[in-house]
């Protein structure tokens, strides 16, 4: 008699399709996942339509300082964010750039486009280089900072207990460990300094 093994808590974890019902989004995912199948020569495509599935937290933001120092050996290429570029104060001089992103806020626009840079689309990305030619992917990487002391993989907290009489008489060496539920998610999660770079 052949034993089944059981599937019911198998759990497939990477996504197909965004959960973002955003119809912009969509067709994007529908755009890039034809030029993924159809395009050969580089996985430019596949790198773009698996970050348009990524959830917001997974694409964290990028500053208008780091493209301007990540371009500065590389001023003719086309700067390619699946995210948002926002605006960074600490800089003075923006330099020409062509940028495209899902989202530019307001205060990057304007500094861009009085720079005499310029925004596409990334519609107007594929019609414009296909292949990914004379581009430069940037991405923020995601890290989790080291834990504080005390503190376990999966986020408790763990703190001795007070030793109970019975317990003493028993074990001296017995330490009764109290695990207090914390919620870590949020708050050790930080952005890496380094960038995820792919130029093409």
């Amino acid at each position: 008699m052949g034993i089944d093994i059981v599937h019911k808590k198998d759990r497939k974890v990477h996504r197909k399709e965004p959960k973002s019902q955003n119809v912009y989004l969509r067709l994007l995912v529908k755009l890039y996942r034809f030029l993924s199948r159809r395009t050969t020569g580089g996985n430019f495509n596949q790198v773009i339509l698996k970050r348009l599935f990524m959830s917001r937290q997974n694409r964290p933001a990028l500053s208008l300082a780091r493209i301007v120092r990540q371009m500065k050996s590389r001023p003719d290429k086309t700067v390619v964010v699946v995210g948002t570029v926002t605006d960074d104060n600490r800089i003075f001089e923006v330099p020409k750039l062509k940028i495209c992103a899902l989202r530019v806020t307001e205060g990057a626009r304007t500094r861009i486009i009085k720079a005499g840079g310029t925004i596409i689309t990334f519609e107007q990305l594929a019609v414009e280089s296909p292949l990914g030619q004379n581009t430069v992917l940037l991405q923020v990487t995601l890290s989790i900072a080291p834990l504080p002391s005390g503190c376990l993989d999966n986020g408790n907290f763990v703190t001795l207990g007070r030793l109970d009489a019975s317990s003493r008489k028993r074990a001296p060496y017995l330490i009764s460990l109290v695990v207090h539920r914390r919620n870590l998610s949020a708050g050790f999660l930080y952005h890496d300094e380094r960038d995820a770079i792919n130029v093409t």
